[in-house]
């Protein structure tokens, strides 16, 4: 994949509180925040245990935050929300007894990953094979980002408005992340290289039909 958590975090912050019974809780407890640092005392499963690093979304007291990178079993590397990854990290508010929840909507980010593959006629689990590209072939993995991410909302949001009445607000936001993602899908270009040297020499275009709701 190559979009987030955090990339979903940028569109929808409330999505992971407000919605977290759509994705998978990893990882619940309470710890200390202390400059960059999240150390849990009575995690449930601890964030090695449940695969917690880069990019994933801790929510800290309520409030949404990326995690950098896993710098210990029970410890996390923290910042609120960048505007670009490569982006200093912005310090957190400290605090001694903070109550934290890491989930994660990755099921989703995969199936917008996939399909956007499949579109430009790559399979997401093939083989690399001469003739044959494969994922690690795209020279422009972060321009999928933005796509993966609003397809991965539109899912969310269709699927947590399914049972409610079409004018429902979550229906209206799911509406409105399927048109997106299908504009940006359109306009997506994709880089490849298919002779192994490192740079693109192939452009493709997304095909196939739109989304629906």
């Amino acid at each position: 994949m190559f979009a987030a958590d955090r990339d979903l975090l940028i569109f929808e912050p409330s999505v992971f509180s407000d919605l977290a019974f759509l994705g998978q809780r990893l990882s619940a407890g309470s710890g200390e925040v202390s400059e960059f640092t999240l150390s849990t005392f009575t995690p449930d499963v601890p964030f090695d245990a449940a695969g917690i690093d880069t990019g994933f979304v801790a929510v800290i007291n309520a409030a949404p935050h990326e995690v950098i990178a896993r710098t210990g079993p029970l410890e996390l590397s923290i910042s609120r929300l960048r505007a670009r990854r490569e982006d200093p990290p912005i310090p957190p508010i400290p605090d001694s007894a903070a109550a934290y929840t890491v989930v994660s909507f990755r099921p989703q980010i995969r199936a917008a990953h996939e399909s956007l593959l499949r579109a430009i006629g790559i399979e997401p689990d093939a083989p690399n094979l001469p003739r044959t590209p494969a994922p690690a072939d795209i020279t422009n993995p972060s321009a999928f980002r933005r796509v993966e991410a609003l397809g991965a909302l539109a899912l969310i949001y269709n699927a947590a408005g399914a049972m409610r009445p079409d004018d429902d607000p979550l229906n209206q936001r799911a509406r409105r992340y399927t048109a997106w993602f299908n504009l940006e899908r359109e306009r997506l270009t994709v880089l490849i290289d298919t002779n192994g040297d490192g740079l693109p020499d192939a452009v493709r275009k997304v095909s196939g039909g739109a989304m629906t709701r």
